[in-house]
């Protein structure tokens, strides 16, 4: 589960984990339930520092919303120790990608809130908030002009010699990850289908025009994303046809970088490809018991 990944994360810093109370032999960090103070796990008597996160995912193909993660970060009252945990953690979650056998998700710092008053008779402190963005983790079924497009990004970017995460169905990632300038991520997603306007459906084959969105991501390195994106986007024009896997798809004269598009929720690079589909042909019964007169 993604939890177990963000806990054990952030128990592995051991600037954190200094600072932090001892359950059950581990630094004191809690997805969303807490153990009581009476508790036979907790080692000494410090009940605080501790961490408590509570993740929400929410899966929206759009990207119109995101998901969010708030994280409670807790110090015995007076000690005024969670100002020293604060920026631990947010260095250890801001930009960072995560990835679960079924999910794959990325933070990006949002805000602040004051800390939960129910607790201001034994403890003190804030939370924080990170919005949460989903990626996929399983290949798709059907043919997917994304996937496609990735694939070829991927032998594009690595014939450079350029070292990059690729966050595509199937990619073996670690469980988390946090992209640089050296080592950034590309995601391809599809946004939409529509007939196509500029191919002729053939015998055959039907052509759709697929719009997909390329995200460049390289968190608070601005010049270095904008670098790779203006790379990216003349690679495809210059390309005009995509090849991978035996599938291809023509790429048309309306894609567009934006630089100042949002990494993750939107995507700098649009791209309009044509691809062809098997096309369902007619099926018509077998004449039976036909017979034929010669004159």
């Amino acid at each position: 589960m993604l939890e177990q990944v963000i806990c054990e994360h952030l128990q592995g810093n051991e600037a954190l984990a200094s600072k932090l109370a001892i359950y059950d032999g581990k630094p004191a960090v809690f997805d969303y339930k807490e153990p009581a103070a009476d508790d036979q796990k907790w080692q000494g008597e410090a009940r605080y520092g501790r961490i408590v996160f509570s993740l929400q995912i929410r899966d929206d193909p759009t990207r119109t919303k995101c998901g969010s993660l708030a994280v409670d970060v807790l110090s015995e009252t007076n000690t005024q120790s969670y100002k020293d945990m604060e920026p631990i953690v947010r260095n250890l979650l801001d930009g960072y990608f995560f990835v679960s056998d079924d999910k794959m998700i990325s933070l990006r710092w949002s805000h602040r809130s004051p800390g939960r008053e129910s607790l201001a008779a034994v403890c003190e402190g804030l939370t924080m908030h990170f919005q949460v963005y989903c990626y996929p983790v399983k290949r798709p079924s059907t043919v997917n002009p994304a996937s496609l497009l990735a694939s070829w990004c991927k032998s594009y970017v690595e014939g450079t010699g350029q070292a990059a995460y690729f966050l595509a169905a199937g990619e073996n990632l670690p469980q988390v990850f946090k992209p640089t300038a050296e080592k950034p991520a590309f995601y391809w997603r599809l946004a939409k289908i529509e007939p196509c306007s500029w191919i002729k459906d053939r015998q055959g084959a039907d052509f759709r025009t697929a719009s997909l969105q390329g995200h460049v991501i390289v968190p608070g390195q601005s010049e270095e994303e904008a670098e790779l994106v203006l790379r990216l986007d003349q690679a495809i024009e210059k390309a005009e046809r995509i090849i991978c896997d035996d599938l291809s798809m023509f790429v048309s004269k309306e894609d567009s970088a934006d630089l100042t598009a949002d990494a993750m929720r939107q995507g700098q690079l649009t791209v309009k490809a044509a691809y062809g589909i098997a096309a369902n042909e007619e099926t018509s019964e077998k004449l039976q018991n036909v017979s034929i007169e010669m004159k």
